[in-house]
């Protein structure tokens, strides 16, 4: 059953979600696809500093209420970063998929 948090992160999630499926994704190309790199291992090294313990391990940012684990967006920033790469250098694609046949 689910209860009013849960409900809660339910409609943040959704409107999230749509306001990250209105951006073109070429908006996530070039220097963004950077910046959201640089943001996530800048969240990454601050949990490190002022990192909150859960589980036996470090691994929790934590402002008020809300709490987040900055490997979740590195993970996702990092995905972008790599596709905007390989979206620039199309030609040496080739040469790659001989490089793995």
């Amino acid at each position: 059953m689910l209860d009013v948090r849960q409900i809660r992160w339910l409609g943040f999630a959704l409107v999230a979600g749509a306001i990250v499926a209105t951006v073109p994704y070429r908006g996530y190309q070039g220097k963004s696809a950077g910046l959201l790199y640089a943001f996530g291992l800048m969240l990454l090294v601050l949990t490190l500093f002022i990192g909150h313990t859960g589980l036996g391990a470090q691994r929790w940012l934590g402002w008020g209420p809300l709490k987040i684990q900055p490997s979740e967006p590195a993970k996702v920033a990092t995905v972008l970063l790599l596709a905007s790469l390989l979206a620039n250098r199309k030609q040496d694609l080739t040469e790659l998929r001989t490089l793995v046949k």
